[in-house]
């Protein structure tokens, strides 16, 4: 799966959140069934994760599990089976 996502660099996809971490969430691509991660990193407001309810809060937005969004890939590593992603609109 992430041989063939790494021809995908640059597409947008749909997905939904699928776990949420202190330093990002994981995204799944339904369309190819394929995980990747978004870094708190690339985003443009400050998040802080709440441990309890395992989401990730800021001033106007809010990350939680089964949240559907847009991601574009930006970069696949079929070895270690990781692909990092970034939100394609605000989230």
């Amino acid at each position: 799966k992430y041989g063939y996502m790494k021809e995908k660099v640059g597409d947008v996809f749909e997905g939904f959140v699928t776990k949420v971490t202190p330093h990002g969430f994981f995204v799944e691509i339904e369309e190819y069934l394929t995980e990747g991660f978004v870094s708190v990193d690339v985003i443009d407001e400050y998040l802080e994760y709440d441990s309890a309810r395992k989401i990730l809060v800021g001033k106007n937005l809010t990350i939680k599990p089964g949240q559907r969004l847009k991601v574009q890939v930006v970069a696949v590593d079929k070895w270690l089976k990781k692909m990092e992603l970034v939100p394609y609109e605000e989230v």
